[in-house]
């Protein structure tokens, strides 16, 4: 069994599922950019994911995720934005804070603690949307 992943590799996962949902291909210089790191570093973490089966690349060309890579990173930017949701919506932390700190904190959870997060942000949502709707105030 693999160890699992690193946040770093875990934070490539996710620019690559962004940039390929916005542009529908990923390059290395892309995913460099984003991340604010050298194109070097980057070539480093796609091999790794390459070996583990998360994406495709080839010399100079795309980087594609893989079936399990999309299952992946798919977690990942849901991790990210129930998080990110939370902290915002529930917390009333400033959105571009709320952000950052979903991005810290996506590592650190299971996926149990997750699931249970975005339960807790739903019935919270639910509650304050009917205790509105019960003061006669409008949507």
């Amino acid at each position: 069994m693999k160890k699992p992943l690193s946040e770093s590799l875990e934070d490539y996962l996710e620019v690559i599922w962004h940039i390929q949902c916005e542009k529908r291909v990923a390059r290395m210089r892309d995913i460099a950019t984003k991340l604010g790191v050298s194109k070097s570093s980057t070539t480093s973490s796609v091999k790794k994911l390459v070996r583990r089966g998360l994406v495709q690349h080839e010399s100079y060309g795309y980087v594609i995720l893989t079936v399990k890579g999309k299952r992946t990173a798919k977690m990942i930017v849901e991790r990210h934005a129930a998080l990110e949701d939370f902290l915002h919506r529930i917390l009333k932390v400033p959105a571009g804070r709320a952000t950052e700190e979903a991005c810290r904190l996506e590592h650190a959870l299971s996926p149990a603690t997750i699931t249970r997060l975005r339960t807790l942000t739903k019935r919270l949502l639910k509650n304050e949307s009917s205790k509105r709707k019960g003061s006669g105030a409008k949507q």
